[in-house]
């Protein structure tokens, strides 16, 4: 991973482990080119995350299965579930997941998918399914 993106990561991570922050979610149908930052979760209903980074203290939630995060960072506290995540061109897509016993679960995942969990797992991915990490 590029040191730019590791910082971001560190950055984010950070804001989610401040304690005082009300929990507010955020709901959008879709989202591109954008920083989308909830203390609470990120629920997306539509067509999904477009080159977007999605920081939630809590969940990042894809509503729909065929939604696509298509590059960009997710960084949530908790878990994240998603549907497409990356590209058959292989755009990187990033995923950091700050608890430790925090899940992530995707309907497919191409490769250059990238899953941090705690910084104790870092691996490219390609699967189908629930990965139960």
């Amino acid at each position: 991973m590029n040191s730019v993106f590791k910082a971001e990561f560190i950055e984010y991570e950070n804001a989610l482990k401040q304690r005082y922050v009300a929990n507010m979610n955020i709901t959008f149908s879709y989202c591109e080119n954008s920083l989308i930052l909830a203390s609470g979760s990120v629920f997306v209903t539509g067509r999904g995350s477009y080159q977007s980074k999605i920081v939630a203290k809590n969940r990042i939630i894809f509503k729909d299965p065929k939604s696509v995060v298509l590059g960009g960072m997710l960084v949530a506290g908790k878990g994240i579930k998603a549907g497409i995540v990356g590209s058959s061109t292989g755009v990187s897509t990033y995923c950091k997941i700050v608890d430790a016993d925090g899940k992530f679960d995707a309907a497919y995942c191409y490769p250059n998918t990238i899953l941090n969990i705690n910084d104790k797992k870092e691996e490219s991915l390609f699967l189908k399914g629930d990965m139960g990490v």
